[in-house]
Formats: structure tokens, C-alpha cells, sequence
């Protein structure tokens, strides 16, 4: 009887142990999860100091909208479509502090991001842009300054192609895409050299409007999206636009309705 009974305690011993021991567990690997948003949280905004011009901006910025000057125009847009967070000048928004940037609408802006569906240019979820990316089916744009004074973005097409050649031998090799009404060259990814890209542009009378990078991947040839380029000389932006390679068809339409949905959001 002894016997049983001293098992029975060392039974519950070891299930003791074992209980407290994945209590531990679990709560050591909370902590690995939560610390860096715990930091983060109290870094970038408990820990930044409040100062006049801060505490002003906060009672003034709508919620609603995300605004600023940008080029020096004023854009503002419905919070909805910004997914992230926007860039004002100051601090990165990877920066501790950062929330401590001037925002509203007069402050500058050093970069705008937005996803909208296509072709009715709705705001998108951030579940819909994120979870979802693979069956991502919208635009996703970003604004930002004009840095070089030009209408022609050919300095830019040149940029893209230098990696691994000359631009020059780049050129020698392009070909034309009647269906499309784009020139293309096959030139090696920046970042990945052994991955082939293909870059389009249209050219108007020597002049380059619209680029356009479109990506593959090591194991495939076939292209899965597409960023393209183009400048608002109006207002001195240049646009950024990403979208899935199968809507390239259609690239003059979305150039058209992208500057026309920017252009109803600045104040003139």
C-alpha cells in the first residue's frame, strides 16, 4: 500500500513539474512575440517627447484623411485607401520617434502609398492587400517627388537596364510588341541576376512616357507582375503602380485612370 501510494506521489510530482514546466514555456514564448511590439510600442510612442508644434498637429489632423504637401501641392486622401502608414518628412517610420513628425496638411510628404481595386479605384482592405497577396487583383501606387526636371523618363529606362551591360548593348537587342504598342528588352533583375525581366516602354517621338518592369522568377519564365512608371509633370509627381502582369494589356487606360484619380485628390 505504500508503495502505491508513494508512486502516486511521485506521479504527481512529475505532473507538477511537467505543468509549471510549460507554463514557462509558454510564457517565455509570448514574450519572444510580443517584446519587439512592446519595444516598438514604447519607443516610438510613449517615449517621444511632446512638444508644442506635436500636441498642435495632433488636435488638428483629421483621422479620416491622410494629408500633405507634396511637390509643393497639397494632396489629400480618404484614410481608407492609404494601407500603410504615409512618409513625412523627419524621421523614418522605422526610426524611434518618428511619431513625432509633423503631420497634416502642411506638412511634407516624402512618399505616398495606396492600393485601390481595378478598374473602380476602391479602397482595399488590409486583409485584402496582405492575406491575399497572391490573388492580388488591384493597383497599388505610390506617389512621390519628381527629383530630375524632364518629361522624358528615359534616364530612367537606362537606370533599369545598366545591371550586368551597358546601355548601350542593351538597346541593340530591344524589339517591338505590336499587341501592346511597347518596345521590350529582356535584361537581367537588379537584385537576382540570374532571373531575366522584361522591360517594357513607350516611346513618342524619341521621347519615353511610360516604363514598365515586369518580373519572373527562378523557376518559371512566365511573367507574374508588373510595376510601371510614368510622370505627372503637373503637379511634378512620379508615380509608381503595381499590378498583376495580366492587366499590362491595358496599361493606357490604367496610366489614364490613375492620373485622373491622383489629380481629383489635390487641391488646386
Amino acid at each position: 500500500m505504500n508503495e502505491k501510494r508513494k508512486g502516486w506521489r511521485i506521479v504527481a510530482r512529475l505532473y507538477v513539474a511537467v505543468w509549471q514546466l510549460l507554463r514557462g514555456g509558454a510564457a517565455i514564448l509570448l514574450l519572444v512575440l510580443f517584446a519587439p511590439l512592446l519595444i516598438a510600442g514604447y519607443y516610438g510612442i510613449f517615449n517621444t517627447k511632446n512638444t508644442p508644434d506635436t500636441d498642435k498637429v495632433r488636435q488638428t489632423v483629421d483621422p479620416r484623411v491622410v494629408c500633405g504637401t507634396l511637390s509643393n501641392t497639397t494632396i489629400e486622401i480618404p484614410r481608407e485607401y492609404v494601407v500603410f502608414w504615409p512618409e513625412y518628412e523627419g524621421k523614418s517610420s522605422w526610426e524611434k520617434g518618428f511619431t513625432s513628425n509633423i503631420k497634416g496638411c502642411d506638412a511634407k510628404l516624402l512618399s505616398l502609398y495606396m492600393s485601390v481595386s481595378w478598374p473602380d479605384f476602391q479602397p482595399l482592405s488590409i486583409n485584402k492587400n496582405l492575406v491575399n497577396n497572391s490573388k492580388f487583383s488591384g493597383l497599388e501606387i505610390t506617389i512621390s517627388p519628381v527629383i530630375r526636371k524632364t518629361d522624358n523618363m528615359q534616364f530612367f529606362l537606362d537606370n533599369l537596364l545598366k545591371p550586368g551591360k551597358t546601355t548601350s548593348d542593351s538597346y541593340h537587342y530591344k524589339y517591338y510588341d505590336e499587341s501592346l504598342g511597347l518596345f521590350y528588352i529582356d535584361s537581367n533583375d537588379a537584385i537576382v541576376p540570374e532571373v531575366m525581366n522584361r522591360y517594357y516602354w513607350a516611346d513618342n517621338n524619341g521621347s519615353v512616357s511610360v516604363v514598365f518592369e515586369c518580373y519572373r522568377t527562378r523557376q518559371s519564365t512566365d511573367i507574374y507582375s508588373c510595376a510601371g512608371y510614368f510622370l505627372m509633370r503637373d503637379f511634378d509627381y512620379l508615380v509608381k503602380l503595381r499590378f498583376p502582369s495580366g492587366e499590362l494589356s491595358h496599361w493606357r487606360e490604367i496610366v489614364e485612370k490613375t492620373s485622373a484619380f491622383i489629380s481629383s485628390k489635390v487641391n488646386k
